[in-house]
């Protein structure tokens, strides 16, 4: 991290312990947070401290890589050069400063990934048609629409207007046959009280 400024070092080091700290702090509440009148904080509780986590495992695996480097550095030159280290012929970025770097970029990225699909990803409603030959079927089944919906995670929305769009677009299809595989809530079957209305238009 040589490279950066002074502020964006301070950032960077201050988003890294404050994040560990309510990590830490997420944990020790959690198992005291009520689940039948807070499932949603326990839920975003759960959902903060797995991602921290998974940030810093994935970076965890480039500085593991430098320091394995740096364990066979020192070996080599302990065995064969009297624990004289080489000049270093390196140009431009050294290894372990690439290897920092790639770690800092590893560790934000799963973050972002899931921070996006959580925030755009409950209301990312796609359709996409897949045509199936099925050999042995039966001439009255010969083009019937069959429209299939999984992982609602009720507990997840905020925007109901957005979940009637979903609808909305499913109904559009007009299927002969609809098909829900599951996941409807996420902890509790209360989340989707307030959205029967909807789905019941399915």
């Amino acid at each position: 991290m040589s490279n950066f400024s002074n502020t964006g070092k301070l950032l960077i080091y201050s988003l890294y312990w404050s994040l560990t700290i309510f990590s830490f702090a997420a944990l020790v509440v959690f198992g005291s947070v009520d689940p039948t009148k807070y499932h949603n904080l326990r839920t975003f509780l759960a959902t903060a401290v797995f991602m921290n986590i998974l940030g810093k495992l994935t970076a965890g695996l480039f500085v593991f890589a430098d320091d394995i480097v740096r364990l066979g550095k020192y070996a080599y030159q302990g065995l064969f050069q009297n624990g004289v280290p080489n000049p270093s012929t390196e140009n431009g970025i050294s290894r372990s400063e690439f290897l920092s770097k790639s770690a800092l970029v590893a560790g934000a990225l799963p973050v972002a990934a899931m921070s996006y699909g959580i925030l755009s990803g409950a209301y990312d409603y796609r359709v996409r048609r897949r045509t199936i030959t099925l050999p042995n079927l039966p001439k009255a089944f010969d083009g019937i629409r069959i429209a299939q919906l999984s992982d609602i995670h009720s507990g997840s929305f905020y925007n109901k207007t957005a979940v009637k769009g979903g609808i909305d677009l499913l109904n559009a299809e007009k299927p002969d046959l609809f098909l829900f595989t599951g996941d409807l809530v996420n902890n509790e079957s209360k989340e989707v009280k307030d959205y029967l209305d909807i789905f019941s238009k399915v």
